[in-house]
């Protein structure tokens, strides 16, 4: 049991990390004051950098990197490396909603 709760604090602990490092990795207020703290800009180019499309546009090529993505005939498709991150999510998902009313003593 112990071994069990070691490696769920553990777990918790490395999403915690991997939250706040892609929190502030980003995160767009602290990539608007990152920019501005480099010098003035326009609400215009503002607007243009963080718009909804610049965004997605940004993280899909962020996935894309990872190879998370693919693009085939204009098409996004997730790659096997995709696929197995999204299938331990929903497994995690599964997992801790069926065990949320566990007695942890």
């Amino acid at each position: 049991m112990n071994l069990i709760a070691a490696i769920l604090v553990y777990a918790v602990i490395c999403e915690l990390y991997i939250f706040l490092f892609t929190l502030a990795a980003n995160g767009v207020s602290i990539s608007i004051m990152d920019r501005l703290a480099d010098g003035l800009t326009s609400l215009q180019i503002l607007d243009a950098e963080y718009s909804v499309l610049s965004m997605v546009t940004r993280r899909v090529d962020q996935l894309q990197t990872g190879g998370f993505l693919i693009e085939c005939d204009g098409h996004l498709l997730l790659s096997l490396k995709g696929r197995g991150l999204v299938r331990a999510f929903l497994l995690l998902r599964r997992t801790l909603q069926r065990d949320a009313r566990v007695d942890v003593l």
